[in-house]
């Protein structure tokens, strides 16, 4: 009997909720669990395998992935934690809802996602170059190349969303070891929230088809008075 490729190893062993995680976190269009734990598996498997084939993504990135999320045992995951430091972003008045400043908001960001970890062997950097691209926040592990993308667009600044999709992919090839993006959609005025502004709104749609990568969004409630 032929034995299992690596990737079929790797899977395996994963519990549900395990193989649930990848397909989230790579987006994978397949059919979702439907009672047959050994099927929906094959599902994934093949998924990763026809990127991995196709030079979509990498083995490593599924590795990264299963050892972020399912093999380490920290209180909270990496992910996690920034996940929630952004949903719980709240701005000061220096942000300046009505004349939101990028700068200022990723510099709170900063602020709240180096709180996050302080106490962990990671980096917070703000603006860190990879040869002509410049990122806005990017938290790295100081001893594996593990890293995380935080990039913020500010919804009412239109002319440039439509350049989102194609940053995020560039950034996604020049960063060594990428985990997991986060875009980060700041809405100062309601009539810039997805649901009242079409632009914004596929915009988001575009970026939340990219491998590994999620959105969050600031809405006007989440600056301080």
């Amino acid at each position: 009997m032929p034995r299992a490729g690596p990737l079929k190893q790797l899977l395996t062993p994963l519990t549900l909720d395990e193989l649930r995680y990848l397909r989230r976190e790579f987006n994978l269009d397949i059919s979702s669990y439907d009672g047959d734990k050994t099927g929906f598996r094959d599902r994934v498997h093949d998924a990763l395998k026809y990127r991995i084939d196709n030079g979509q993504m990498t083995y490593q990135q599924v590795m990264e992935s299963y050892r972020d999320e399912v093999v380490t045992n920290e209180s909270k995951q990496v992910t996690t934690r920034i996940r929630e430091t952004l949903n719980n972003l709240e701005l000061s008045e220096g942000a300046n809802r009505k004349e939101a400043n990028e700068m200022w908001i990723t510099s709170e960001a900063w602020q709240a996602l180096r709180m996050a970890f302080q106490d962990e062997p990671y980096t917070v950097i703000q603006e860190e170059t990879f040869g002509r691209r410049r990122v806005d926040l990017l938290v790295t592990h100081d001893h594996d190349a593990r890293n995380y993308l935080i990039e913020f667009k500010l919804a009412n600044r239109t002319g440039s969303l439509s350049r989102t999709y194609s940053q995020l992919r560039e950034y996604q090839r020049a960063i060594e070891g990428l985990s997991r993006s986060w875009l980060v959609v700041v809405a100062p005025e309601e009539r810039y929230l997805p649901e009242q502004k079409e632009r914004v709104a596929n915009m988001i749609e575009d970026v939340r088809q990219l491998d590994a990568t999620e959105v969050i969004i600031v809405r006007p409630e989440d600056f301080r008075a």
